[in-house]
């Protein structure tokens, strides 16, 4: 079992490398960013075990397959936090946060050709996410 602190949520480790993977980094690395997590992970691990990390029981092909499965995930957490993260402050009121937001986000995104094109490859990457999921074809 992985304790994720920030969240207080039971969660596979590769929920851990989603969130900086898909809110702060460009993905062309993607494969580097992933080879150097696990390295770091498992390092982690078999320096705080008796036994090297090896009772914990994830593979690196484990730890890859959780990752695959979970990317739709970050791909819809970037989408829905850069509506929070990505606009002028003066519009996340409480309605925003809590109630409604698509008539203030719409609005921006006629006005901000930056910010549409940042919704824009939010919905394509969560649509080729869900297509590649339904097709079984997905690579990293």
């Amino acid at each position: 079992m992985f304790v994720d602190f920030q969240t207080c949520r039971d969660c596979p480790p590769a929920i851990d490398v989603i969130f900086p993977l898909f809110m702060n980094l460009r993905m062309e690395c993607e494969e580097e960013y992933l080879k150097y997590y696990w390295d770091q992970f498992k390092s982690i691990l078999a320096s705080n075990d008796d036994d090297g990390g090896e009772s914990w029981g994830l593979s690196e092909s484990d730890f890859l397959e959780s990752y695959k499965e979970f990317k739709l995930f970050g791909y819809v957490y970037r989408a829905l936090t850069a509506t929070i993260l990505n606009v002028p402050k003066e519009i996340v009121t409480e309605e925003y946060k809590n109630v409604e937001r698509t008539t203030p986000l719409m609005k921006y995104m006629e006005e901000n050709e930056e910010f549409r094109m940042l919704m824009e490859e939010c919905v394509e990457d969560v649509i080729e996410a869900v297509a590649n999921m339904s097709t079984k074809d997905e690579t990293f």
